[in-house]
């Protein structure tokens, strides 16, 4: 009985660290970051300008869309109504109205 607890807490610490090493590979370490992954002036410097990205196909900028139309016009009404039918509808079901598997 011993050995199997001892062979099962040996088994748990291995997945342990399977998965904490898995966990690390993915994410990576929190202290260690790659020089490549930091923005350096020198990558900063190639980097294109704000205006540049912005004028990119031409023209001036977008103009605003408008607004989305309501797609209800009272949305308590809606609710309210929404709730009512799905009462109407426990009700319904629990009096065999759906199906003759009810009672």
């Amino acid at each position: 009985m011993a050995r199997c607890r001892a062979l099962f807490l040996l088994g748990a610490l291995a997945f342990a660290a399977l998965v904490n090493s898995a966990v690390q590979s993915f994410v990576g370490t929190s202290g260690v970051v790659s020089a490549r992954l930091r923005a350096t002036a020198a990558v900063e410097a190639d980097q294109r300008q704000v205006e540049v990205a912005m004028r990119f196909f031409g023209g001036s900028v977008a103009p605003t869309p408008p607004p989305t139309p309501k797609v209800v016009e009272d949305p308590n009404t809606y609710i309210i109504g929404i709730s009512l039918l799905m009462i109407a509808s426990v009700f319904a079901n629990t009096s065999g109205f759906f199906g003759p598997w009810a009672k």
